[in-house]
């Protein structure tokens, strides 16, 4: 008794992954620019945007789950900004907590990825 295996297109996975990070890079860019850095960020994030959409295997699907891995990335970057202050902080600094900052960070990127891999699963 022998099992099928499924083949896998690796060109097809390479792909969908790339679309999956790129959009994350929008969404990084995005978060960024709607909490800090305003248009300065828009103008790239439109630019990167433009070209993801491009593709029209990256214009919808479970690749649009990068958006949310962006965000989670943008929460990463706080927490990472933070970390050495908070830690070496007195009593009445205002330092955000990173480890608030990255859980929230980390529980966004990781459910973005999951929710990729099972969309993925689920359309081939």
């Amino acid at each position: 008794m022998t099992a099928n295996l499924p083949t896998t297109n690796w060109a097809s996975h390479l792909g969908g992954c790339c679309g999956f990070w790129l959009w994350s890079v929008v969404g990084l860019g995005a978060t960024l620019g709607f909490i800090s850095l305003g248009w300065l960020a828009a103008l790239p994030v439109a630019l990167v945007a433009y070209f993801v959409t491009r593709r029209a295997e990256w214009k919808d699907g479970p690749v649009l789950f990068g958006l949310l891995a962006g965000a989670g990335l943008c929460f990463l970057l706080v927490a990472a900004i933070n970390w050495n202050g908070w830690h070496h902080r007195t009593p009445g600094n205002e330092y955000p907590n990173p480890y608030h900052w990255g859980g929230v960070g980390l529980t966004l990127v990781v459910v973005a990825a999951l929710s990729y891999a099972v969309g993925r699963s689920r359309s081939s």
